[in-house]
């Protein structure tokens, strides 16, 4: 959009820097990433069915700890 200012004529614009910029070709490509990873979830199952998944209990301590502390902040 032309507009005036004081005789001269000044255009709007809008510039988006690099990280803008950087910042919506990653947000575009992960919405193009699927919501659950088949391959994953395949793996997880067969751990579970043979026994063979084990976290541990630090790990998860840790992780609740973590999501706690979060939460908390927002």
């Amino acid at each position: 959009m032309l507009r005036s200012r004081g005789g001269a004529v000044v255009a709007d614009a809008a510039e988006i820097s690099l990280d803008g910029a950087a910042l919506l070709a990653i947000r575009r490509a992960y919405d193009r990433l699927p919501d659950v990873r088949d391959e994953r979830v395949r793996e997880l199952r067969r751990r579970v069915s043979e026994g063979k998944y084990y976290i541990p209990t630090e790990e998860i301590v840790e992780k609740i700890l973590g999501r706690l502390t979060v939460d908390s902040m927002i």
